[in-house]
């Protein structure tokens, strides 16, 4: 009942499992350790955000929209959440969501974009070296994270990559 007063959406249960899932996979010690993905809320941020895409992306891919939108605001109910628990209630709350919602969307974009480019593998490597590593030069964990992500992603050509659209 006050979930909705207070603007929370429900999550559906195969939502909230897929989502927990994509959580666990962003965790995956081996990730900062031996990728070396910075291990620090920002980076655990954005490593969250590239698996949420990739997901988001497959559902797309096979007319699953709705599935898509759900991840999406399942995402930023869990922005919304962690900041809340840091004690992010003042006034400044809602400019710091548009904030990291736009960082989302942009993010998204790099990410789509990558992935229709000539060369995939290096055009992802050095959207995750710039969202995650701050860097222009994509290192060596780049590499692989833009490995993993393009073998679970259907064909480049695929009417779900071609058609893409951010969620909203």
């Amino acid at each position: 009942m006050f979930a909705s007063f207070f603007g929370r959406r429900k999550s559906r249960p195969d939502i909230e499992s897929q989502f927990q899932a994509l959580v666990a996979s962003a965790r995956t010690p081996a990730f900062y350790e031996t990728d070396g993905v910075p291990d620090t809320m920002e980076g655990r941020f954005d490593l969250l955000v590239a698996f949420v895409w990739q997901a988001i992306t497959l559902h797309q891919s096979q007319d699953e929209r709705d599935v898509a939108q759900a991840l999406f605001d399942r995402l930023v109910d869990e922005v919304e959440g962690t900041l809340r628990e840091q004690g992010f209630n003042d006034k400044g709350f809602a400019k710091r969501m548009k904030k990291l919602v736009a960082a989302i969307y942009s993010r998204f974009e790099d990410y789509a974009g990558a992935v229709k480019s000539d060369d995939p593998k290096e055009a992802l490597a050095r959207a995750l070296a710039q969202n995650i590593w701050l860097s222009t030069t994509p290192a060596p964990g780049a590499y692989n994270l833009a490995e993993i992500f393009l073998k679970n992603l259907p064909d480049r050509g695929a009417k779900g990559l071609a058609n893409q659209q951010s969620p909203a």
